[in-house]
C-alpha cells in the first residue's frame, strides 16, 4: 500500500488510514519510517495550503492526519518546522490532536497552540472531547473552562462569526427535570448578527444531565437548539422563548447527543 502514496491522488486517503491504523494499534511508526521524509514534506505543502487558501476547509482536510503520523518523529530536525509552522494554522482538527498528543507524552503545550484551544472558545469543547476520550480527564481543565463556557464552544464552533460586528451573549442558566426523573442544567445564548442590509437574533441553547463525577465537564449533549439556532423575531420575549425550550425538554426521553467525533 505505502508505494501508493507517491500517486497524488492516493496521499490522502492512504495517509487518512494509516493514521486510523495506527490509533488502534494495528501499525507502528516503524512500519511507515521509510516513507517518513515523504509525509513530512507532504504535510508541511499540506499546511502551507492550508495558509494560503480562504477558501481552505478544516473538514476536508488531511492535516490532522499528518500531526498523528508526524508526532512519532518531533524530535528529528527534518520534522520539527512542520510542528512550529502548524502553529501558524488555525486548523482545530489539526491543532487540537497536537495537543492531545503533546499533553499524552508530557510534554509543554507551547503558549501559541493553548492559545489557539484551550483558551479559544471555538475549540474548546473539540479538545475537551478529545482529552476525554483518551482519559485525559486533568484538573485545569475545569478550571480554565467551565460548563457554560463548553456549552458555547459547542453551540458556535463552526458557526462564522463576524468579529467587531457580530456577537454572541449569554442569556441564563436554567435548571430543568424532565418528567423521567433526569436533572441537569441548560444554557442559553443569543446570537446577534448584522451586515449592510438587516440584522438578526438566533437563540441557541444545549442542555447537559448532572455531572456523574464532580471535577469534570458534561460532555454529551442531552438536548440542543438547531444546528442553526432559532431566529427570533422582533415580537419575540427571551423569557417566553426560555421557558418553551425548558418545556419541551420536560417531555423528552429520547438519548443523549454523542459528543463530536
Amino acid at each position: 500500500m505505502l508505494e501508493y502514496s507517491a500517486i497524488q491522488e492516493y496521499k490522502e486517503p492512504i495517509y487518512h488510514l494509516l493514521a486510523m491504523l495506527q490509533d488502534s494499534g494495528y501499525i507502528k511508526p516503524k512500519n511507515y519510517k521509510a516513507i517518513k521524509k515523504a509525509i513530512i514534506n507532504d504535510g508541511k505543502m499540506e499546511i502551507k495550503r492550508s495558509l494560503s487558501e480562504s477558501s481552505y476547509s478544516a473538514k476536508s482536510s488531511a492535516l490532522y492526519s499528518y500531526v498523528k503520523l508526524i508526532f512519532p518523529f518531533r524530535k528529528d530536525h527534518y520534522a520539527k518546522p512542520f510542528f512550529e509552522k502548524l502553529l501558524d494554522s488555525d486548523n482545530a482538527a489539526a491543532l487540537t490532536t497536537y495537543y492531545v498528543l503533546l499533553e499524552k507524552a508530557k510534554e509543554p503545550i507551547p503558549p501559541q497552540l493553548e492559545e489557539k484551544t484551550l483558551n479559544d472558545y471555538k475549540n474548546q469543547a473539540l479538545l475537551v472531547q478529545k482529552l476525554y476520550k483518551q482519559q485525559l480527564n486533568e484538573p485545569y481543565l475545569t478550571r480554565t473552562i467551565s460548563q457554560d463556557m463548553y456549552a458555547k464552544s459547542y453551540l458556535f464552533s463552526n458557526v462564522t462569526i463576524e468579529k467587531g460586528r457580530d456577537s454572541i451573549a449569554f442569556l441564563a442558566k436554567k435548571p430543568f427535570e424532565t418528567d423521567a426523573g433526569k436533572k441537569g442544567s441548560m444554557y442559553f445564548y443569543m446570537l446577534h448578527q448584522e451586515n449592510d442590509y438587516d440584522s438578526s437574533k438566533k437563540l441557541y441553547y444545549a442542555a447537559f444531565l448532572e455531572p456523574e463525577k464532580t471535577g469534570a465537564l458534561v460532555t454529551d449533549v442531552f438536548y440542543k437548539s438547531g444546528y442553526n439556532g432559532n431566529y427570533v423575531n422582533e415580537r419575540d420575549k427571551e423569557e417566553a422563548l426560555i421557558k418553551e425550550a425548558l418545556e419541551r425538554i420536560k417531555y423528552k426521553t429520547g438519548k443523549r447527543i454523542h459528543e463530536k467525533q
